[in-house]
Parts: C-alpha cells; structure tokens; sequence
C-alpha cells in the first residue's frame, strides 16, 4: 500500500503509505536485514520472537534497581506488617499483571538462580529475569514488553484463554516503579517526567526524549547529549496498542512511523547499561524475530456468535461502509476526510463484497488495511499526543540509525556514522536539517491520528488513543460519554489487602462493546483540576500540567502514589486531567440510536 495506489472517486483514500526500509525506494540501497524468504523461515522468526518476549529483557539492566530481593519484599511497600500467603495473586491485583502462560522463574530466598536454572519462584507476565549475552543470569529483574502489551479479557471459568497481543488497560508501571523505590531505598521514585501516571496508560513515548540524552543517536552508545528539547509539549499519556493490530497497519506511533521497521520497536531495550553500543546494535535481527511474532498474530473472536443479530449486523455493514456522516449538510463545521465520508473512509474495509467493489477500493487485497491519517482539525480528540515530536526533534530522528540513515548511499561509518557527534548534530536540529544524511523511517509531519484498524475492535476497550472512553457505544454517541469513571474492581481478600481491576467479560459490557463502568460526579469548585481526587500536591500538579503542558515537556508532572487513596485515584480515568480529555470523532453525532446498534453488531464480527 504505497503512493500511487489510490483511484479517483474510491470509498478510501489512504494517505499513511507504507515504507519499506528492507528494500527503500532509491537513492536508498537494500537493507543487509531482509524478510523472511519462506514460510518455514518465517515460522522460525515467528517461534524465535516469541521465545524472546517471554525469557528476555534488557530494559534498564545494569543498574540493578530491581532484584529479587526487592521483588520478594514488595510487601512491605503495601503497608503490611507481614508478607501475605496470597503474595502472587496481589502482585498480580496492585500492578495489573497477570500470571505467565510459560516458566518465567525468579529465585526464592537461598537459591542461586544459575545453579536452579532461573530459580523456583514463577514471575507474572511482563516481568522477567535478565539474562547477559552468554545466557547467564544477572541477578537483576525488570520490565519486559508484555507488562504494558499484553492482557487478558475475560477468565478461564468463562471459557477465555490467553491472547497474545491484547493491550493491557490494567498495568500500572508507576505504582511498581513506586513500591521498588520504596523497598529499595525506602522513599518514593521521582522522575523528571511521569512515566504512568494512571493504570493503562503510560507516557512511554517520553522516553524517545531521553533516549536522545542517555545514548547516541547514531552509534547507540551510551553518553551524555544534547539533544533534549523541553521546549516541545508533553505527549502525556496514552493507551497501549493491541499487537494483534500490527499485520493490518501501515504505520506505528499513531500513524508517523512506518510499521516495517523494527528499530522504533527496540526502544525500551535500547535503555540499558549492561551493553555497548555494538551489543545494542546487535539486537536488530532479534527484534525481526520479534516483528515477525507480532505480525502473527490476530485478535480473538467475539466470545458468543450465536448471540449476534445477524440481520442487524448485516445492515451495520451497510451503514459502515455507505453511510456518509456529511450528507445533506451535516457536519458542515467538520472538514471532511478524503474518500465517501463513511467509517470505512478512515478505518478501512472489512466486508468482502466491499473489498471487491472497484469504487471502494482499488484492490480486494487491501481488505483490512488501515492506512488513513486523519487530520486534527477533522478527528479532534485530545491533541497532546501530537506533541511527541518538536522540529528539532524530527531532525534529530531522521538523520540517525532510528531512520536507518546508513541505508543512505553516502553515508560511511567514518562520516555520519563515527561516535562523537553530539554538537555537530546539536547544531544541525536547530538549523532544520541539510548537513546531515536522512534515512528512510522518516517522520511523518502530519498532525492528527491514525485510524486503527477494527479487527479485535470488540476486546479493545478503552477507546480513543489515550483510553479515555469506556465503550464502542460512547464512541458512537459522545453525549454519552462520562467525563470521570471507574471500570470494575475484583473484590481484596482481605481487609488492607489490594483489589485490581475485574479483568473478567463479567466485567465486560458485550451489548455496548466496552467496560461496565461507575460514573463519579465532579465536584463544584474551579474547572479542571478540582475534580481530580486525589492531595493537593497532585491537584498543583495537574493544574500546571493543564495550564502548560501543551507546551513545555517539563512542565507536566505529577505526584508519586504516596497512600492508598492516591492508588485507587489511577483506578480512575478522569477527562480533566492533561493529555486524557474524551472529546472529539463527534462527526457520530448525526447517527440515530438504531444506527449505532446496527454498527455495534457489525463490529462484533470482526
């Protein structure tokens, strides 16, 4: 789905084009990395990448900031006089976790963890043990992709298995990060920017500022730079994307990133201290693996098909792929997309008859591809997501190995590629490029968002980037949409003890497509930030954030959970706060009730 597959008059228009960085376009030459040329070599990617997410992580290692030990006397962070019998289960509750489908060991008191192969003890999900480049065990423990990526919907007892690929809603890496500083070093973890700042949400893509300021853009090195741009807003928070998404989409980070490469992957792993720049480098082959498992996989099935409405289904496909939201002067203050103004215009085409339809698309092979970048000033949710990236910023991402520069045919490793180069680069971010040699992983200078694809759309609450709204039929109706709300809570065992979100389907409302929520009224006082419950620390905070978060990256911050009340406050997804405002795709407005029930058991067959 390049430039120059589009057709006049065609239903879609895609504009967020795939860029291929195994074989770019010329000047660039052939990546050295290429795809998998069979299908028994892509299995074994596929086998490898998914072997690697669940045995190894390197993110933060070397620091040794969380061990063993802390992780055994996590307890003592809750309050507790004693370590519970319960212990894993209330992991699994405070941080959104959920128990591994695979041996992820971790080593009990007294046990060596090279002499009993990792150890006794089994690690939830998302956390891990790591592991050098001979395979050895560190003796440190951290984080690893599936903590944010990976989630359950839906219990055993109910009859649902585990899903690879369904973006956790229930993580809290802030709250974990907390309680290890607090055991670690018995105070609170402060960071210059709040990392999570709520359950399901993470400010993770603040990380590319720091990855900038920790590690050499070109070499991957670890030393101190200067290419930090505070000056640019805050991204804020956002939800985790679905994995199983990944084969569908021709673009990551919200549409400004091509899906082909793997680099933007690597991220988080680029963060640690235990590697040379060469070592992290390295990793690329083994990220391929890991893209080659995401590219696997696909979104379970709706749990109980004999419950559709299939007629009212059918009609739900019509109105889908027809209905045009600006017909006879509707949504006339909203500017219209390219394409015929209907849901399919921006998410893409999932019925095989309109896949087949030469006026809906220019191939049936683009059935399922979602490919269209919707504008800001058309979409209108929260924007403080598209202020991840400054100008300088841009720069300073396109001419370094992120965008695979050296695939430019003039850059050498004793050029562009030679360690040292911070001021050089410095100064041509602040000059707009043109001394230095761009690569292909450019991105993007749209403003606005990706439109996800819709497979899976029936297990993907919440919704909007930054999970701000509950249910499919919220989306639809955004007068029904709550401003402050509570999804769920399982009940604690005991008194003192933690209660999690209820990860069940009983939890789940499968009529509207989204979690069964408590509304919580704001409280009278001054706008925005009195209705946030929780100290007055945090209220400080938030109202700064809101006053100027938008346009210096330092400038939102946030208090670390100190108390319990402060905990149960990330339970709760509050629309006032910066980066989480619920409003926008209200071009939905203009649809009757009946309609949006016929598009919600449409929705439930894909």
């Amino acid at each position: 789905m390049v430039e120059g597959i589009n057709q006049p008059g065609t239903a879609v228009q895609f504009n967020a084009y795939w860029i291929d960085v195994h074989n770019p376009l010329p000047p660039y030459k052939p990546n050295p990395l290429q795809k998998a040329a069979t299908c028994g070599e892509w299995r074994a990617q596929v086998a490898a990448g998914q072997a690697f997410l669940e045995s190894t992580s390197y993110f933060m290692a070397g620091l040794h900031l969380f061990t063993p030990r802390t992780y055994r006397k996590l307890w003592k962070a809750w309050g507790l006089e004693e370590r519970p019998a319960n212990f894993d289960e209330e992991v699994l509750k405070r941080y959104g976790l959920f128990a591994a489908e695979f041996r992820n060991p971790y080593p009990l008191e007294g046990e060596a963890p090279n002499l009993t192969d990792g150890g006794s003890g089994q690690l939830p999900m998302g956390l891990t043990m790591v592991k050098n480049l001979e395979g050895k065990y560190t003796g440190e423990l951290t984080v690893g992709c599936s903590f944010c990526h990976d989630s359950r919907l839906g219990t055993d007892a109910e009859g649902q298995q585990f899903h690879w690929g369904r973006g956790s809603n229930y993580f809290d890496i802030g709250v974990f990060v907390n309680d290890n500083a607090k055991v670690l070093a018995g105070i609170p973890a402060v960071v210059p920017f709040p990392f999570g700042t709520n359950a399901g949400v993470s400010n993770a893509l603040g990380v590319i500022d720091a990855l900038f300021v920790g590690f050499d853009a070109e070499t991957l090195q670890l030393r101190l730079g200067l290419e930090l741009f505070p000056s640019h807003g805050s991204e804020g928070q956002v939800k985790t994307p679905n994995w199983w998404s990944r084969a569908w989409m021709t673009r990551l980070f919200h549409g400004l990133l091509s899906s082909d490469n793997v680099r933007s992957t690597m991220a988080l792993e680029m963060a640690t201290f235990m590697l040379s720049g060469e070592e992290r480098r390295a990793l690329e082959p083994t990220f391929e693996n890991v893209d080659a498992f995401m590219n696997s996989l696909a979104p379970p099935p709706f749990p109980y098909p004999e419950l559709i409405d299939l007629p009212l289904a059918e009609a739900g496909a019509v109105l889908f792929h027809s209905r045009d939201l600006w017909s006879n002067g509707s949504n006339s203050h909203i500017p219209k997309p390219a394409g015929n103004g209907s849901c399919a215009s921006c998410h893409g085409v999932y019925s095989p008859r309109y896949a087949a339809d030469p006026s809906m698309l220019p191939a049936p092979r683009l059935k399922g591809i979602a490919g269209v970048n919707t504008p800001l000033e058309t979409i209108r949710t929260d924007p403080e997501r598209t202020n991840v990236m400054s100008e300088p910023m841009k720069v300073a991402w396109n001419t370094s190995w992120w965008a695979y520069d050296e695939l430019h045919p003039e850059w050498t490793r004793e050029g562009q590629g030679r360690p040292g180069q911070t001021l050089e680069r410095l100064r041509n971010d602040l000059a707009g490029g043109g001394q230095r040699l761009e690569g292909p992983n450019r991105w993007d200078d749209m403003i606005g968002y990706n439109a996800p694809s819709l497979y899976g759309v029936w297990a993907a609450a919440p919704f909007f980037h930054n999970g701000s709204v509950p249910t499919v039929w919220a989306v639809l109706k955004p007068a029904d949409r709550p401003n402050i709300w509570q999804p769920p809570l399982t009940e604690p065992v005991a008194p003192g003890l933690n209660a999690g979100l209820d990860s069940s389907l009983a939890a789940y409302d499968l009529d509207n497509l989204g979690w069964r929520y408590t509304e919580i009224p704001c409280q009278p006082g001054t706008e925005k930030w009195s209705c946030n419950p929780t100290n007055v620390f945090d209220k400080m905070l938030s109202w700064l954030a809101n006053a100027l978060g938008d346009k210096f990256w330092l400038a939102y911050q946030a208090m670390p959970p100190l108390t319990q009340k402060d905990l149960e406050a990330r339970r709760i997804v509050n629309t006032h706060e910066f980066s989480r405002g619920n409003e926008g795709h209200d071009f939905t407005e203009v649809l009757s009730d009946q309609e949006r029930l016929a598009l919600i058991e449409y929705m439930k067959t894909l």
